[in-house]
């Protein structure tokens, strides 16, 4: 897609984003596992989890790509903006879900 001086170039879902006189895109992979690995998520509470990525993912400005997960483990696809480390991105998804297990499971 042409805009004005730049191009936007789309692969997939991964889209290149303008910035300046620059073109990026940056993806991170995540993967957030359970305390010691017991094989406490169940399908309820990865949609909420989802949820919970999305809605962070609107406030604070990233995109998430794909999202899945097992018993004992969640996997994010995260494109993120050059603005934003990946420490940032870790820290709001990190502390959203903990609050939520925190307070529907009593645990971490």
């Amino acid at each position: 897609i042409k805009t004005g001086a730049y191009a936007v170039y789309t692969n997939s879902s991964i889209s290149w984003k303008a910035q300046g006189q620059a073109l990026v895109t940056l993806a991170n992979h995540l993967v957030f596992v359970v305390k010691y690995r017991p094989k406490a998520l169940t399908n309820e509470i990865l949609l909420d989890a989802e949820s919970i990525c999305s809605e962070s993912a609107e406030k604070t400005s990233f995109e998430i790509i794909e999202f899945g997960g097992e018993a004992d483990h969640i996997h994010l696809l995260v494109q993120i903006p050059p603005t934003l480390a990946v420490c940032q991105i870790v820290k709001v998804l990190k502390g959203n879900t903990a609050g939520y297990s925190e307070q529907n499971t009593g645990t971490i």
